[in-house]
This record gives C-alpha cells, sequence and structure tokens, in this order.
C-alpha cells in the first residue's frame, strides 16, 4: 500500500511534468529528456561501463542557460515516474542528472570534507578500527 510520501512525491513529480508541457522549452527538455532516459537501460547493456560513460557524458554544454532548478526537477520527476526501469530509482536519477546537468554547463564534484582530529586519542581507536590486535579501552 503507498505511503502518504510516496503519494505526496507522485503528485509533486506529476506536477512539475505538467507545468513543463506549458511552455516551449519545457517540452524540448522534456522529449529529449524521455529519449535518453529510454536509451540507458540498452546503452548500459551494450557497452562496456567506460564506453558507456563516455556516451553519458556530453561533449558540449547545449543547454548552457537553462535554469539548473528546473533541469533537476525535472530529471527527478522522470526518474521517479520511471517504474520500467531495471535501475533503481537513485541510479536513473543520478544518470539523468549527471547528463543533463553536464549538458546545461553546471560544474559537477563530488563535495567532501576533511575531518580534523579535535586532540587527544589512543592506540585504542586505530586498533578498533582494524577490528584486530590487542583488545583495548579507552577511559
Amino acid at each position: 500500500m503507498p505511503t502518504l510520501a510516496s503519494i505526496r512525491d507522485l503528485v509533486a513529480a506529476t506536477v512539475v511534468l505538467a507545468r513543463a508541457q506549458m511552455r516551449r522549452e519545457g517540452r524540448v527538455m522534456l522529449a529529449e529528456m524521455r529519449r535518453i532516459q529510454t536509451q540507458l537501460p540498452a546503452r548500459y547493456e551494450a557497452l562496456a561501463l567506460p564506453d558507456f560513460l563516455t556516451w553519458l557524458t556530453p561533449e558540449r554544454a547545449d543547454w548552457a542557460g537553462r535554469d539548473e532548478h528546473d533541469v533537476r526537477e525535472l530529471a527527478d520527476a522522470l526518474a521517479l515516474l520511471d517504474r520500467r526501469s531495471p535501475f533503481g530509482l537513485c541510479l536513473r536519477r543520478a544518470l539523468l542528472r549527471y547528463h543533463f546537468l553536464r549538458r546545461a554547463g553546471v560544474p559537477l564534484g563530488i563535495p567532501y570534507q576533511f575531518r580534523q582530529a579535535g586532540g587527544g586519542g589512543t592506540d585504542a581507536g586505530a586498533i578498533h578500527k582494524q577490528r584486530e590486535g590487542i583488545p583495548s579501552i579507552s577511559v
């Protein structure tokens, strides 16, 4: 049985798609996204992973100037509503976002942070992380 959250997500995705249909640019974006979306599973099966990623990475930012938020919303809505895909929701969304945000000229990267140790610490911490060695405890 669908949950309230899943129903809310489906309604939100439907609203995004309906809003895109009202503008010419939205219809063009939606048609291109659907075209790529339907090609994803077959290309993934037919190509080696490096070749698939090369195919997925656009050569140029031909969507430059399009609103990043609109591109992201459309990719998310299409990924959510595509129940026929052999990919899980997160992978569908990530692949569509990657391709179309790159086409929109959005620089993509993996956010990260360095964790700075805040003083103290004993060998027990390193031993604990290795899960082997001398049994120890920090007091």
